[in-house]
């Protein structure tokens, strides 16, 4: 069983500031409670999401992956908690990317390979614990 607490819900580079060697967190307008594990979860998948991008350097986001969970402590990829946290992200993902009408945006390609990273990730879980 997953523990259940207070989580940001928007967890991603985007709300997280680095000053003077201090971090904080922003924006938590989506804040709710739910799975421990879903906001390192959700901060874990937006790296990987950006080697879709590339803009971004693979093997650095990889370093900051392990990094963080380290850091983090709590949970890792592979356990139960963080595979259905996935599971809700990558939905999320797929989701979105059916709902997308605007094919003119500039990271429409990114988009494109984030939802199929996601959707690759679903059919392989679902053989994977389909037994």
């Amino acid at each position: 069983m997953t523990a259940i607490s207070g989580r940001h819900n928007d967890f991603a580079s985007h709300n997280i500031i680095a000053h003077k060697g201090q971090i904080r967190v922003i924006d938590f307008s989506m804040f709710d409670h739910g799975s421990t594990a879903y906001d390192p979860c959700n901060f874990w998948l937006e790296l990987e999401m950006l080697k879709c991008d590339w803009t971004y350097s693979a093997p650095l986001l990889s370093r900051m992956q392990a990094q963080f969970l380290q850091s983090y402590g709590a949970i890792q990829p592979h356990d139960p908690a963080f595979h259905l946290a996935r599971v809700r992200y990558s939905l999320n993902r797929l989701l979105t990317a059916i709902g997308d009408e605007n094919l003119t945006r500039l990271d429409t390609i990114y988009r494109r390979r984030s939802a199929l990273l996601s959707y690759n990730w679903l059919v392989w879980f679902a053989e994977k614990y389909a037994q």
